[in-house]
């Protein structure tokens, strides 16, 4: 298991310093540099009263995201950095990777299947699902189970673990 992490590690690596990250869509903000979002200090004012530009100020400017885009903001972030991730865009292509860089309008995945790494706008994304499947060896695709899949297999197992037993002594205490 050490020496799978590792590996994993050493490839996320390797493909972070020899690739270039390919755009999906445009981003529409451009770099601000770090003098020209410092406040002056006006003349005569007391520098108590100056307030140091901070986090919450810019996020209030900011205009209002779309509730599907926050959505998906929110499950890249639970899903967490170098964390396997399964991202479904709306053009219909879906991309499998592991988290390399989240921020506030884009997030980058390092690709599993292309062996390159992805920036993608959260406005391009579909739906995300953590983790990923295996791939199918009659197509040649990955596959992975929905959660509703999941969830019937395991009540099935349940129900054979406790339930047939439950049952069957219940039939013969007679």
């Amino acid at each position: 298991m050490k020496r799978s992490c590792l590996s994993i590690f050493t490839v996320l690596g390797l493909l972070l310093t020899q690739l270039q990250p390919v755009v999906f869509g445009q981003s529409t903000q451009t770099a601000v540099p770090a003098a020209q979002t410092a406040r002056a200090i006006e003349p005569g004012s007391a520098v108590g009263n100056v307030q140091p530009p901070s986090v919450n100020r810019t996020t209030q400017n900011a205009p209002a995201l779309d509730p599907a885009v926050e959505k998906v903001r929110r499950s890249v972030e639970k899903t967490g950095m170098a964390q396997k991730i399964t991202v479904f865009l709306k053009n219909g292509d879906a991309l499998h990777g592991a988290v390399t860089k989240i921020d506030r309008d884009e997030f980058a995945i390092a690709e599993v299947d292309f062996q390159r790494i992805f920036t993608i706008q959260y406005k391009d994304v579909k739906k995300t699902r953590s983790g990923y499947g295996e791939i199918n060896l009659l197509t040649g695709k990955r596959v992975s189970q929905p959660k509703g899949v999941r969830i019937g297999v395991m009540a099935g197992l349940l129900f054979l673990i406790i339930g047939l037993p439950a049952i069957v002594l219940a039939n013969t205490k007679d």
